[in-house]
């Protein structure tokens, strides 16, 4: 059996470490936190292109004006991605723990499970 647990923890993508549930509401706060990321760096990434094929056709874009345009919109889309990381240490620097750190809206799942499983 000890063979089968080994292949069962190198190939799991999350392994909870101590036997409550109680962090996997953590793993779901990162997730969503995660997915606004990604749908706002997709939104950035289709916007400066939108507005180049509108800029040429209608405002009458030259090249350098979407050479800008999509600068801009490569660098905010940069800023996007560090933004994560820029709170975390922001966070810490106020003093705040990892647990206590808002990362996101979602609703918690400790408040949806049992009370013996959320510790």
């Amino acid at each position: 059996m000890r063979g089968a647990s080994t292949a069962a923890t190198d190939t799991a993508q999350v392994v909870l470490l101590d036997e409550g549930l109680g962090h996997l509401s953590d793993l779901f706060d990162i997730a969503a936190d995660f997915n606004r990321t990604l749908m706002t760096s997709f939104c950035l990434s289709i916007a400066p292109g939108v507005l180049n094929i509108f800029g040429a056709f209608f405002l009458h874009f030259e090249f350098i004006h979407s050479v800008i345009c999509n600068q801009i919109g490569f660098w905010t889309s940069v800023g996007n991605s560090m933004r994560p990381a820029l709170e975390t240490s922001a966070a810490k620097d106020d003093g705040l723990t990892e647990r206590k750190r808002p990362v996101t809206d979602a609703p918690r799942l400790v408040q949806m499970l049992k009370p013996e499983y959320a510790s």
